[in-house]
């Protein structure tokens, strides 16, 4: 019995794998697509694929011209922009469950194949920071993992691929991918770049956070401020600003330079990161 098939559910199982099988890690209450900040063209247009991608003339369409029927999807962009939200919030939508590989020393490239086999039925495959398994390692690189590009490669597209699998790739790195073999045509099926947020965005974020508070003089007056800190900002980062100042419209505009210091922060400890 799989809880993603009935759309009378509200949550969806988090699946991860360990020792070459699939636990439930979790469930999570479904994600609603509106709280997603995206590009209202970018958001719709995925949507609208992954819809058409599940019909069954769509299966009847790829069987016919003999193309494996899989969609391989690959989120792009700055990081904090919402790449795992917006699975987590299309896996809602579909009533899927959310089956997350993690790349570990003790997966290989065998594993792999046997995993993508037992995937749960109606269950979308997220592998999240895939630049990592791109990366030179050093040899006693504690991140190393068993699992070979041509391995990957084999389960994206070739004989280990499943019937229907869907699957969405993550990084923020993209230049990290740029491996002809892996963005070759077929391969990957839908590229979606996140971007730094934009005025559309920043006044979906304000709504939802001043709720029961939210004016649009407020809101136009927010924008204006935010504008003058000429700074570049992630989804992430200005809930967290906007969290703290939730439903005080005032205050919020009165402190608005905070965005900075949270950023200045935030990519001071990215940075710190990136070298460890």
């Amino acid at each position: 019995f799989n809880k993603g098939n009935d759309s009378t559910f509200n949550s969806i199982d988090h699946y991860i794998n360990e020792d070459g099988f699939w636990d439930t890690h979790s469930n999570v209450p479904k994600r609603n697509l509106s709280n997603i900040y995206l590009p209202r063209k970018d958001k719709e247009d995925i949507v609208d694929d992954l819809l058409k991608f599940i019909k069954e003339e769509t299966v009847l369409k790829y069987m016919k011209r003999g193309i494996k029927y899989k969609r391989v999807y690959l989120l792009h962009g700055v990081p904090g922009s919402g790449k795992t939200s917006l699975v987590w919030a299309l896996a809602s939508k579909l009533n899927y469950d959310i089956s997350s590989f993690v790349f570990d020393p003790k997966t290989t490239d065998v594993t792999l194949k046997k995993l993508i086999q037992m995937l749960p039925k109606k269950s979308i495959l997220l592998m999240e920071d895939m630049d990592c398994l791109f990366k030179e390692r050093k040899s006693n690189d504690e991140i190393k993992n068993g699992v070979t590009l041509s391995g990957l490669f084999n389960i994206l597209d070739g004989i280990s691929s499943k019937h229907g699998m869907i699957v969405f790739i993550t990084t923020n790195y993209i230049n990290s991918l740029y491996d002809e073999a892996f963005i070759r045509p077929g391969r990957i099926d839908y590229y979606l770049k996140f971007d730094y947020i934009k005025e559309e965005e920043v006044r979906e974020i304000y709504k939802v956070f001043m709720d029961e508070t939210y004016s649009e003089d407020m809101c136009n007056e927010f924008y204006r401020a935010y504008q003058k800190l000429n700074v570049t900002c992630s989804v992430a980062l200005l809930q967290k600003y906007l969290f703290k100042y939730d439903n005080d419209p005032e205050n919020a505009i009165k402190n608005i330079k905070e965005i900075k210091d949270i950023k200045r922060v935030t990519t001071m400890d990215s940075n710190k990161n990136m070298y460890m």
